[in-house]
């Protein structure tokens, strides 16, 4: 076997187990490292297409908990979002969203270290504004995850809450992503066959993540991932100039 399909598959399998933990954080883990054996632009839609089923499997387990309710605004404008996000992705160059990509990571991997949080008051706008900047973000680079999760962290939810808004609102604005990327023509048979090829792995993870988040240190497992995350988008953007 390849050694590039065996990294793939591990990096996949531990990317996917970080989303079945946290929520998000499986785009932040794989695109930079993939992107080292993969293009950057096949590397968000493999993230997007592995995606669904992933979150679908998550929306069973924490559907219980979501607040449609609250949240309906976040997901309309995200959804919004991310088809605006798929659309500029489609004549973004390799090299640019494989920078874009890196600093996106580094920049996510500070704010998650310092525990900021972002000072926004509750309401429709807000859930709104977080939604389109989460759902642009999405489509562009599969890195919705630390727009929606640092309002979210600011609405002081309940855990158990925040994963399950934060995984319907992951599992909606992804149906739409996907329409969108084959409107714009960015699947193609080769994206389509990497993507099924890694879909196993990306179940093994969620279900390992799921499984794991009742029993791990979430203080040390979250100071891993920010290591992991930091030296990963540093490499990304640094390998995208040679």
């Amino acid at each position: 076997m390849d050694y590039i399909v065996v990294i793939g598959i591990f990096v996949l399998i531990f990317a996917y187990a970080v989303q079945g933990i946290s929520g998000f954080g499986k785009s932040l883990v794989a695109t930079p490292i993939l992107s080292f054996f993969i293009p950057a632009n096949e590397v968000i839609a493999i993230m997007i297409l592995t995606g669904l089923l992933a979150n679908f499997y998550m929306l069973l387990k924490t559907f219980r908990y979501s607040n449609i309710r609250k949240i309906w605004v976040m997901i309309l404008l995200g959804i919004g979002g991310v088809m605006t996000g798929v659309r500029v992705l489609s004549f973004v160059p390799v090299k640019e969203l494989k920078i874009a990509m890196g600093v996106m990571v580094v920049i996510s991997a500070i704010l998650l270290a310092s525990g900021y949080k972002l000072r926004i008051k509750e309401g429709h706008f807000a859930y709104g504004a977080a939604g389109l900047t989460s759902g642009f973000l999405s489509g562009l680079l599969s890195m919705g995850g630390p727009a929606i999760v640092l309002f979210l962290q600011n609405q002081d939810h309940e855990k158990h809450e925040f994963r399950g808004n934060l995984t319907l609102f992951f599992f909606f604005t992804g149906i739409f992503a996907i329409a969108s990327l084959f409107m714009n023509h960015l699947v193609t048979s080769d994206v389509i066959s990497k993507s099924l090829f890694f879909l196993p792995a990306s179940l093994i993870g969620v279900f390992l993540g799921n499984y794991l988040s009742h029993k791990i240190n979430e203080k040390v497992f979250k100071k891993i991932i920010i290591l992991i995350l930091f030296l990963a988008g540093i490499s990304a953007v640094i390998t995208s100039f040679l």
